[in-house]
This record gives structure tokens, sequence and C-alpha cells, in this order.
């Protein structure tokens, strides 16, 4: 579907649920395009502190996890405090602003869910990332901010 700001299509939550319970644990979690809030329950389901930031007001009003999400604008919050960034590809008509944003205040973990997106797409917005991919399966991608091999 079509929004003012990019593309909504609901993850598919038997593809990303592995990676969650690996390592979504004690961890802040942050949603950039919240939609209708079944990611954000996932990773509370696994143990994750959630936070979800959604613009389009009809998704926010609606959202499963309303109480953890707000209605804004994703640049104009801090992302460096939480521990796991998760973005769905094409979500935002802006992803260059998305991957500056990425690479100057992520901490640690980025999962980047590519469901619909082609080889091109995915590459495009990856190219520029500072961080190093550590995982991927179906159709999510796991980065790593501030890797150490130690």
């Amino acid at each position: 579907m079509m929004t003012k700001e990019g593309i909504y299509t609901p993850s598919i939550t038997y593809e990303i649920e592995p990676a969650f319970e690996k390592y979504c644990k004690g961890k802040t979690f942050l949603d950039l395009g919240s939609g209708n809030g079944q990611v954000l329950g996932l990773a509370f389901k696994y143990g994750s502190m959630v936070t979800g930031i959604e613009i389009e007001k009809d998704f926010y009003e609606n959202s499963q996890f309303k109480e953890y999400v707000m209605n804004d604008d994703m640049f104009k919050s801090a992302w460096g405090v939480h521990d796991i960034l998760y973005y769905y590809l094409k979500g935002c008509k802006d992803e260059d602003r998305i991957v500056e944003k990425l690479n100057e205040e992520a901490r640690d973990y980025f999962f980047l869910y590519t469901n619909g997106s082609n080889q091109s797409e995915i590459n495009r917005f990856t190219k520029n990332l500072k961080c190093k991919l550590i995982e991927s399966n179906n159709h999510l991608y796991i980065f790593r901010f501030h890797y150490s091999s130690t």
C-alpha cells in the first residue's frame, strides 16, 4: 500500500522471528515506521524494551502497541539510545537520509527487512552503510555497527 511517506507492507513475522529470538532479549528496540505494531509485539515477546515511530496518523491510531509508538517524523528522534534498529526497505521516500542517520547514530544492531525488494534496491541502500553484515536469512539482513571481532 502506498502512503504519503513510502510503501507500507506488514513484515512477515515467521521470517523474522528466529532473529528476534536470538538478538532481542534485554535490548532496546526501535521500529522505524512501526505500522500496525506487529514487529514491536514480536520484539516485546522476545524480551526487548520497545519503541516505534510512525508518521502516518492512521497507522499510529490503529497500532497494536500504540502506548509504545510515537506519532512523529523518524528523523526527529534519537536513534542512538536503542540497541536494535529495525527498518522495512522502501518504507520511506528518503532512504539516503536513513543511511546517513544510521551511520551517525546507530550503536549496535540494524535489522533490514527486504521482502518485496530486488537485489539492486538492497545494494543501493546498503552500499554506504558503515557496518558489518553479520547474518542474513529469508528477507532479513542483520548488520552490526561498531563491530569488533574480539
